[in-house]
């Protein structure tokens, strides 16, 4: 007999087989992190104000299931499946993806590096939070209001399908990722990979001791018959620069952005659009943390400033407060259209 399996009933199973699989040449581990908290959101644009408990404040919320096998002679195989849900209800995020934040296999070697197949990351995403006290997280304060890899429409908010990725290993603070996705978004593969929107993604970032900096480049290959759609769809590429040195009194940020032919956000409006930001981290009586940014786009026009505190109850579980406020260029009606949000929180990491 024939049995459907519902992706509630595979997530479970997936669940079952984690635990307790440990042994002398392979583990299994499960974590995750949940973050709930409250939110009050007034945009200007929409004429409204929105209070709730929100999901994924300061971050995604998430559970996963990662591991990795000795196979002998300095060589791992290694996988990760990470899922993203809304903790206030329940649900799946991702467009409801069983696992839409990370789902990969792979081989890795110390001396080699590691070569992973499968749903990850743009570098223009996982290494952009070097640029930010608020990374790519902390809602609007995230560097990604600004910065390309959300607007070049390089997979959903910078997570892309059916790619290969190579990163290398780590000498002298040194490291080195390139990856390429055969088809971006895998609902919409075509047979013919000449068909499909494709991806390159590219980078290299340092760190030793208080110094971090990370150069990353994502360009899209579009399928030009996508054009025939309502809106013109096009080629887009983007550079990120960003980095970080701890003083001890203070760690500061500092990050510039380029992308070219955006197919997503305020960018798209312009053939190129620049960004910068700019941000310290402030440690506050051993377990508390201020953090501040700006961040600003010159031709999409986009200005945001935000204000957060940070305190640890433990190494899994911190308190948050935030606030920021961003300013949106309206060119129909010539004008600035404002959004404030404030939020406190609370995040369990397991």
């Amino acid at each position: 007999m024939k049995k459907n399996l519902t992706p509630t009933l595979i997530l479970a199973a997936a669940l079952a087989a984690a635990t307790g699989v440990a042994h002398a040449e392979s583990t299994v581990e499960l974590y995750g992190l949940i973050d709930l908290g409250y939110m009050y959101d007034h945009d200007e644009a929409k004429g409204a104000t929105a209070q709730s408990i929100d999901s994924g404040n300061v971050s995604g919320s998430r559970f996963g299931l990662r591991g990795a096998e000795d196979l002998g002679s300095g060589w791992k195989a290694v996988f990760q499946l990470e899922n993203g849900f809304n903790a206030d209800n329940g649900t799946f995020a991702q467009d409801g993806r069983m696992f839409g934040r990370w789902a990969y296999v792979g081989l890795a070697n110390d001396q080699y590096g590691e070569l992973r197949l499968g749903r990850q990351w743009v570098l223009g995403r996982e290494w952009g939070a070097a640029a930010s006290p608020f990374g790519i997280a902390w809602s609007r304060a995230a560097v990604g209001t600004t910065f390309g890899y959300n607007d070049g429409d390089y997979g959903s908010s910078g997570i892309a399908d059916n790619m290969v990725m190579y990163r290398s290993p780590k000498i002298g603070g040194f490291e080195a990722a390139v990856g390429y996705s055969y088809a971006v978004d895998q609902a919409d593969e075509e047979f013919a990979t000449r068909d499909n929107d494709r991806m390159l993604t590219a980078g290299v970032r340092y760190g030793k001791g208080p110094l971090r900096v990370a150069l990353t480049y994502e360009h899209l290959y579009v399928n030009e018959q996508r054009n025939t759609r309502t809106r013109q769809v096009h080629n887009s590429t983007n550079w990120q620069l960003g980095g970080s040195y701890d003083f001890e009194v203070v760690r500061v940020y500092a990050g510039l952005g380029r992308v070219n032919d955006a197919n997503a956000g305020p960018s798209r409006n312009f053939e190129k659009d620049n960004a910068w930001t700019a941000g310290v981290k402030v440690p506050v009586g051993g377990a508390g943390s201020i953090l501040a940014s700006w961040q600003q786009s010159t031709n999409s026009k986009i200005r945001v400033a935000a204000l957060g505190y940070d305190y640890e109850l433990s190494k899994r579980t911190d308190l948050y407060a935030f606030v920021n406020h961003s300013e949106t260029r309206d060119f129909a009606l010539d004008e600035d259209m404002g959004r404030t949000q404030v939020s406190v929180g609370m995040r369990h990491r397991f």
